[in-house]
């Protein structure tokens, strides 16, 4: 954690004069990473910071977790992304690295390499790769504007690990509704799937999970 803490701070001191940054908060009723809950399907607060200068970008993002009884810390998450946007004629190549790190003891920091393009002016293809765990995650995802404050956003991605045969399929699909005059506020209400809770341990009886997923964001 402490890595990622020092390269949090060199990025946002560095960027500090000329960067554009802003915050965001959100409540939600369950945080769920790629299908998977991490407050055990309870409400969730998150806080983030957000750079960019330039082609480059950053943030740093904060979320209350589940956590064991025999843990010791705080049950907060606590993530690091650092990224460049390639830009070519026509075309880009978006690098990101990503350190999720708990301020407990919980065995779940990991590193994420992310490499994606842009293929249309709302749509992506992201790979991440996951160098603790061993995963591959391929992502397609979109935003599109129904309306000029309603949207719709969708992400298909598939998880899988070299160490095992167990895989998941996850989707979400969510609309959200910008409120400008309450300057930066959004409302959104969506469905979340995921093929299996647990990917990973090689499970013969996957055990799907489909749920309701809502909350707000405010922009600061």
């Amino acid at each position: 954690m402490k890595y990622a803490l020092i390269l949090a701070s060199l990025f946002f001191t560095a960027t500090a004069t000329q960067a554009k940054t802003y915050y965001e908060l959100s409540i939600l009723n369950d945080y769920l990473f790629r299908g998977i809950t991490m407050t055990d399907h309870s409400p969730a607060i998150q806080w983030g910071a957000f750079v960019t200068n330039g082609n480059a970008y950053g943030s740093l993002q904060f979320s209350n977790v589940e956590m064991a009884e025999e843990a010791e810390g705080l049950p907060i998450e606590m993530n690091v992304h650092l990224g460049y946007d390639h830009r070519f004629n026509g075309f880009n190549i978006d690098t990101e690295i990503i350190s999720y790190n708990t301020l407990a003891d919980l065995g779940k920091e990991e590193t994420e390499f992310k490499f994606g393009t842009q293929l249309s002016r709302s749509s992506y293809f992201n790979v991440y790769r996951g160098v603790k765990l061993k995963t591959w995650y391929p992502e397609y995802s979109f935003k599109k504007y129904i309306e000029k404050r309603v949207y719709l956003t969708g992400r298909i991605g598939y998880w899988m690990q070299d160490d095992t045969s167990d895989s998941a399929l996850h989707g979400r699909l969510v609309l959200g509704m910008d409120f400008p005059e309450f300057n930066g506020f959004t409302l959104f209400v969506g469905a979340d799937m995921i093929t299996d809770e647990a990917p990973g341990n090689d499970n013969e009886d996957d055990d799907d999970h489909a749920g309701i997923v809502f909350g707000f964001t405010k922009r600061f």
